[in-house]
């Protein structure tokens, strides 16, 4: 912890937030070998991590710009050999790359370079690609830096954002480690992503959550299941919005073509069946 950084340790610099975050943070401070010199909260009343730094001695970076003057002076007096970044939400730059001496790594929620951006997950789950989460190192671009490791995280056809957030955590934190033990030891293995094809998503677009019925049933629904547990995505009907929280396809309506978004039949347990772009889905 803060104030008994042994020579021989390796000490790291922490950011980020949140149960994932959490979850990363608490393994590193189990392994003997690293040093956690300080932790920078990505939300200041995240009460889940400032409880765990102070029970565990840890000093916390309150600057809240990473890459202020102040924050990488701050950072350099702990002379750290790496950051790392667990959904930390700023973008490292250049100045603030160079203080450690071994770099910085993130985990990503997506598989690189495929899913880059904020939103690499999503784009996964609506373009049927398999999930899974990557450390990599942070170099100038965005989810650009050399890959260290990837892990697949399965999703099911049904299931949700919810269901791989909640899988994911445990499966970043173990692949974390393995990256750090690499580092640490002088054996990483780096893969170039540079001249590698992509895809590339920022954070949420206004109105992304507002339903277009002219898409596929297949689209609408990996649409919602996308956003579970929010934001909630939803309709208009009559300037009156709708929220749609869970939607279901129904195998035995044809494919044809028709006007999009007609209600074609109710029912009491099923819920609202609304012609889509190519059948109709469940509401």
């Amino acid at each position: 912890m803060s104030g008994k950084l042994l020579q021989s340790s390796f000490v790291i610099g922490f950011f980020g937030g949140g149960p994932q975050a959490l979850e990363c943070l608490s393994r590193i401070v189990a392994d003997d070998h690293y040093n956690v010199a300080f932790v920078h909260l990505r939300d200041a009343n995240d009460v889940s991590m400032r409880s765990f730094c102070v029970s565990n001695q840890i000093e916390i970076l309150e600057e809240r710009d990473a890459n202020a003057g102040a924050a990488i002076a701050a950072v350099a007096s702990y002379h750290v050999h790496l950051l790392i970044s667990v959904n930390a939400k700023q973008i490292f730059r250049k100045p603030l790359l160079d203080v450690p001496t071994h770099g910085a790594v993130n985990v990503h929620n997506g598989m690189l370079p495929r899913q880059r951006g904020g939103g690499g997950a999503y784009t996964g789950i609506i373009n049927g690609e398999m999930l899974g989460t990557t450390v990599h190192f942070i170099d100038d671009g965005i989810d650009t830096g050399d890959i260290i490791a990837q892990r697949d995280v399965p999703l099911g056809p049904e299931e949700t954002m919810g269901d791989f957030q909640g899988r994911v955590i445990g499966v970043s934190a173990e692949l974390l480690l393995e990256a750090l033990d690499g580092i640490r030891c002088g054996c990483v293995t780096r893969t170039s992503q540079r001249d590698l094809q992509f895809h590339y998503t920022p954070r949420k677009a206004p109105w992304d959550e507002l339903i277009d019925w002219s898409q596929t049933s297949r689209v609408i629904l990996d649409k919602v299941r996308a956003r579970d547990p929010g934001p909630t995505n939803f309709y208009l009907c009559d300037d009156e919005l709708f929220e749609v929280v869970k939607v279901a396809l129904e195998p035995m309506l044809l494919h044809f073509s028709n006007t999009v978004g007609q209600v074609l039949q109710r029912h009491p347990d099923k819920g609202v069946l609304v012609k889509t772009g190519d059948s109709g889905i469940w509401l």
